[in-house]
């Protein structure tokens, strides 16, 4: 795919439940069936704290823009979710999760935890229109250096999520 044709999108959406592994599980290999159809890749953050709440997914997907209209769909479409805010969009100038049809990390992986955790929660007011898409995207972005480092052997991810490079 030539990248002038390469669009994403970002959003947040409240579970209706709390989801176990086993079930996240399911919910991804749906999604990468059909995200590699599709030629689709990306990244799922889910957080849920006992007592705080049912959970929060936030997603970042990439794709041709016909195939995020598919997966924007299919999203809309999912009772497992509700309260979806699509942050932003538009064009993205490289594939941050190429080898990813859809990766997927529990919220704890992503570098200041706590910041992550203001950001998603949708009821927290941030100043400035882009101030909450543009933090989450270059926490998404952190994430892809680190795992894409990783998978290559040069990075050793420390305990706060940040990597560290080796060798």
């Amino acid at each position: 795919m030539d990248t002038a044709s390469l669009h994403y999108f970002l959003y947040l959406s409240r579970a209706v439940r709390p989801f176990e592994e086993p079930e996240l599980e399911t919910l991804l290999a749906g999604a990468r069936r059909f995200n590699e159809r599709h030629g689709v890749s990306g990244l799922l953050l889910y957080d849920y704290t006992p007592g705080f709440g049912l959970g929060q997914f936030c997603q970042y997907v990439e794709g041709t823009p016909e195939a995020l209209a598919l997966v924007r769909a299919r999203i809309d479409a999912d009772a497992s979710h509700t309260a979806i805010h699509y942050l932003d969009q538009g064009p993205a100038p490289e594939r941050l999760f190429r080898s990813w049809a859809m990766g997927y990390q529990p919220a704890s992986a992503a570098p200041d935890l706590e910041g992550f955790r203001a950001l998603i929660d949708v009821t927290v007011p941030t100043t400035g229109a882009m101030k909450r898409p543009a933090a989450l995207l270059r926490v998404f972005l952190k994430m892809s250096n680190t795992a894409q480092a990783a998978a290559s052997g040069r990075v050793a991810a420390s305990a706060d999520g940040d990597g560290e490079r080796v060798g």
